[in-house]
């Protein structure tokens, strides 16, 4: 620390005193677990503005680190209850990777790690980019009017080659993706791209001959292309003792993240398969994946397939998945927002498609879902009397209670619909009627309805099934004085019973008075 408004200090108590007050107070609002730590500053000041409390500091410049990334401005603003950490003055901000973003002002909301800059400067690895207005969202950093060039480490007063985007995303890490691009030469409009990709990994045009015993000659080629609707590669792969396979790796340039992995492998050459075995028909191997976020909604998708991981092992690599089973999760959701702040709507489609029926069954432990429907009250009432709630109804397949007469009958894997009502309550009085009194209560209740019915001894089907919780607490204090008396009583109760076994809980009925 510096001298300042807060006084010269010269002692190494003052500095401490000062960290141990800031930083756990910064630290508590750091999504992840993140503690930003202050470094240098000239100036500290606490405000109340408006019922919310800010920190503001400023220095020649101001220092921090944030777990790793390193932060530099001449001022520095600090919302706990928005979550908003604005930077302005000649900000750096370096993150763990060693990316480093400049710009005169950078707002970093650090619930979901966003933000957004002005008139910024960013170098990532070899590419150093520019632009008036920058955003980061969902890991993606997005440049309006941008420029960029791997030659501004040669100190040039003109690149010898760049690019003017109208916009440029990156990808930290992986690649840069621009959109409406000017080449220029020397500082010199020649040549104009609809889309330009440039990786700044391992992933480059390829092109591949050899020759196996097993296989014969072989090639293998990976080609680039561009499109109006996105770029990528395309797969070629020639076998000489088991024909031609093909594929494609295409990103998209939209608004969403997309990327849809393709790859199809002829049958393994020499070898007499069951018709059990996957690779029997070929080799099918793919991930599609699209995720697109808005600030009031969302919607994302993933189909996996991966009939054999030792084909081409670096394709799908980590991606996890199953031998002739094409596993599918479509999610689409609202978000909580000032003007929209509930009720919350989510629709889930979750499940598989079995491809090879003369195979053993592969069923899933965890349930499918198709689909699922969502209606939630998160905040719901709030003061002395909190309510809050949700409903889901879904049909689902997953493994039967083995404890479930009724379910047992049905089978090993089944399927049924199933309505799930949760309420929770609680009541605290914000005055008491008396010194030294409190009080509280507090009510769950999880009721699940199933479309499968229990049976008689005569085999008849009776009444639907269900399975209902409710947990229920209550408690009394009085201070008098060094004493307080206390009594408190609770009641926990599961009764009925659930054909699926994710769903399982085991009866009981439990009271109980402590004081």
């Amino acid at each position: 620390m510096r001298s300042g408004v807060l006084g010269h200090w010269q002692g190494g108590w003052l500095i401490l005193l000062l960290l141990l007050l800031c930083t756990p107070a910064l630290a508590q609002e750091t999504s992840g677990g993140k503690k930003l730590k202050i470094l240098e500053a000239l100036r500290l000041e606490l405000r109340n503005e408006g019922g919310e409390e800010l920190l503001i500091l400023v220095g020649d410049p101001v220092k921090m680190d944030r777990d790793g990334e390193r932060i530099e401005a001449e001022r520095v603003i600090y919302n706990r209850q928005q979550k908003r950490l604005l930077m302005m003055g000649k900000v750096r901000y370096q993150d763990k990777q060693g990316q480093l973003i400049e710009a005169e002002e950078l707002e970093l909301f650090t619930d979901d790690e966003s933000f957004e800059a002005l008139e910024v400067k960013i170098e990532s690895g070899e590419v150093y980019l520019e632009g008036p207005v920058c955003q980061r969202a969902a890991g993606q950093i997005l440049l309006q009017e941008g420029y960029l060039t791997p030659c501004q480490r040669c100190e040039q007063e003109v690149a010898d080659y760049a690019f003017q985007a109208r916009e440029v995303v990156l990808y930290p890490g992986d690649r840069i993706i621009a959109r409406g691009v000017w080449v220029l030469l020397r500082g010199e409009r020649t040549l104009y791209l609809p889309v330009l990709l440039l990786f700044l990994n391992e992933r480059r045009p390829k092109l591949e001959f050899g020759q196996s015993d097993t296989e014969g000659v072989f090639i293998s080629a990976d080609l680039p292309y561009v499109s109006d609707f996105g770029l990528g590669f395309t797969l070629l792969r020639y076998f000489e003792r088991r024909g031609w396979g093909f594929g494609f790796d295409h990103y998209g340039v939209g608004a969403a993240q997309e990327r849809y992995q393709f790859l199809y492998l002829p049958p393994p050459a020499g070898l007499v398969l069951p018709d059990s075995d996957p690779r029997k028909d070929g080799i099918f191997k793919y991930r599609l994946s699209y995720k697109l976020e808005e600030p009031d909604w969302r919607l994302e998708g993933l189909v996996l397939r991966d009939d054999s991981p030792q084909a081409e092992p670096r394709f799908l690599q980590g991606a996890g998945g199953q031998p002739d089973y094409t596993t599918f999760l479509i999610e689409a959701a609202t978000r909580q927002t000032p003007t929209n702040p509930e009720p919350l709507y989510r629709l889930t489609l979750d499940g598989y498609l079995d491809h090879n029926p003369l195979a053993l069954p592969n069923e899933r432990t965890t349930p499918q879902r198709l689909p699922e429907a969502e209606v939630s009250f998160p905040r719901g009432l709030e003061g002395e009397l909190r309510l809050n709630g949700r409903v889901l109804l879904g049909y689902y397949q997953a493994p039967s209670n083995p404890l479930n007469r009724s379910a047992r009958r049905l089978g090993p894997y089944i399927g049924a619909g199933r309505l799930w009502v949760e309420h929770r309550e609680s009541y605290r009085p914000a005055t008491p009627p008396w010194p030294g009194f409190s009080f509280s209560v507090e009510n769950t209740f999880i009721g699940r309805y199933y479309s499968t019915q229990n049976f008689d001894i005569e085999g008849n089907p009776t009444e639907f099934e269900r399975l209902v919780r409710w947990d229920t607490r209550a408690s009394l204090g009085q201070s008098l004085g060094a004493f307080s008396l206390n009594l408190s009583v609770s009641r926990n109760v599961v009764e009925g019973e659930t054909p699926f076994q994710f769903d399982f809980e085991r009866p009981q009925r439990n009271s109980r008075l402590e004081g």
